[in-house]
């Protein structure tokens, strides 16, 4: 931590991405100081994510394709980014908390996602929106 100081590494941050399988990555922003709290922090993450995402995409040599999600599903989504939890999702749409979460684990799985804010921006870079 000492030499971290001396180069002005005196605060910070470190994201643990969780992606898909064979794809590993921890991201650290620092310096003197950092201003990342609140919503700051997870529109830091956000980018980080969505960066991540790119990261993979070259990696693959291929274009993200587009997933095929049902009306619900995109409802759902819409919700979710707007930053809703499952409860208050639930509530909107009347369906049950136990659906509303069955919903936002398959659109993990159908965009890949290891977590709600991955399934995000995995919806942007899919072109959902």
């Amino acid at each position: 931590m000492e030499e971290a100081r001396e180069v002005g590494l005196e605060s910070g941050v470190t994201f643990a991405l969780p992606s898909s399988p064979g794809l590993e990555a921890v991201v650290s922003v620092a310096g003197r100081e950092t201003a990342l709290h609140g919503n700051r922090l997870e529109e830091a993450l956000f980018l980080c994510q969505f960066a991540l995402g790119k990261v993979a995409a070259i990696m693959a040599r291929t274009a993200f394709l587009p997933v095929a999600l049902t009306p619900r599903e995109i409802d759902i989504l819409k919700w979710a980014c707007d930053g809703k939890t499952d409860w208050e999702i639930s509530c909107i749409l009347g369906i049950s908390n136990h659906t509303a979460d069955k919903y936002m684990r398959r659109l993990r799985v159908k965009l890949n996602a290891g977590s709600r804010a991955h399934m995000v921006a995995q919806a942007f870079r899919a072109g959902v929106f």
